[in-house]
């Protein structure tokens, strides 16, 4: 028999910007839209959320989980790369140089 496992919903990290400060904070996939959409009334929950703003006055401001609403987000941007490729740690990569041109 297989165990189901609750899917946990994928999380971006972002940078947001709101009229409570700046943030950097997870949010979930799925609310994306939301945010694009920025209509008043509409919340949302970041996670791990650090406000970066209170850290220029040296006071830390930390919350696990935080509510708030998405027409007060002016700006907001995933800090997130994806990786092009993927090599494992020991094994040689294949490189080409931009410069070269292949004869």
């Amino acid at each position: 028999m297989i165990n189901r496992m609750p899917v946990q919903p994928r999380m971006v990290v972002m940078q947001l910007s709101t009229d409570e400060g700046a943030f950097i904070c997870n949010v979930k996939e799925s609310d994306l839209p939301k945010i694009d959409a920025g209509e008043a009334g509409t919340r949302i929950v970041i996670h791990c959320a650090i406000r970066l703003d209170a850290m220029a006055e040296g006071q830390y401001e930390l919350h696990k989980t935080k509510v708030i609403d998405t027409s007060s987000i002016d700006f907001y941007q995933s800090l997130q790369r994806r990786a092009l490729s993927i090599v494992p740690k020991g094994r040689p990569a294949l490189v080409h140089d931009k410069g070269e041109k292949d004869e």
